[in-house]
């Protein structure tokens, strides 16, 4: 047994918002040009039909949209990777204090046909040597240039909730936490998401 004393929690103030909150938002992370620039750069390549990630298939009934995996070798994606890093970095700091080493990569997400979606769902996964532990979420689209395509979380006890549709926020969560995207009813949604790793829970 430790004997080290147990703090009398009616009296103590912590300096730091409390570690595992559920989720965070940085408002006017990236700038509509910059939102403009990341969708140029991912409609730049060739789109890959999404997949469910224990068994790398196509599963409509899972999952259904488009992505484009952004390599962090490539100068024309370090200022993007750069500026997610350093938004990692400080929220981890202020909200969750996770152990975390690096970010596995950066998707550009298209939901563009009506009915894509993505069901409820979290991003751990299993067999890893790293374990994901938060997962970022950066909207590019204008809020209102498309309906339906909801970012939502969910919490025990509690019904699915949106989270922010506002361009160019940045959205983090732990990645344990169940989340989906609702069916698309018209327009296109572009995000860029992204899973932030370290070593296992202890």
């Amino acid at each position: 047994m430790s004997d080290r004393k147990l703090l009398n929690r009616e009296y103590t103030y912590y300096l730091e918002p409390a570690n595992n909150s559920q989720w965070a938002y940085v408002r006017d992370f990236l700038t509509p040009a910059e939102c403009d620039s990341i969708i140029n750069i991912g409609n730049s390549h060739s789109r890959l039909a999404s997949v469910v990630n224990e068994t790398n298939d196509v599963m409509h009934n899972i999952r259904r949209n488009h992505v484009v995996f952004l390599k962090s070798i490539d100068l024309a994606n370090e200022w993007i990777f750069s500026r997610v890093a350093g938004a990692v970095n400080t929220l981890n700091r202020q909200f969750w204090n996770f152990d975390l080493k690096f970010l596995e990569t950066l998707q550009f997400t298209i939901y563009d046909e009506p009915g894509d979606f993505y069901t409820a769902h979290m991003d751990m996964g299993h067999n890893r040597v790293e374990a994901r532990k938060l997962s970022i979420v950066v909207q590019l689209s204008e809020a209102d240039s498309y309906q339906g395509s909801d970012l939502q979380l969910h919490s025990c006890g509690m019904d699915f909730y949106n989270t922010m549709r506002e361009r160019g926020t940045l959205i983090a969560f732990p990645s344990y936490m169940v989340h989906q995207v609702t069916p698309l009813l018209t327009g296109t949604r572009y995000s860029l998401v992204s899973w932030v790793c370290g070593p296992p829970y202890k």
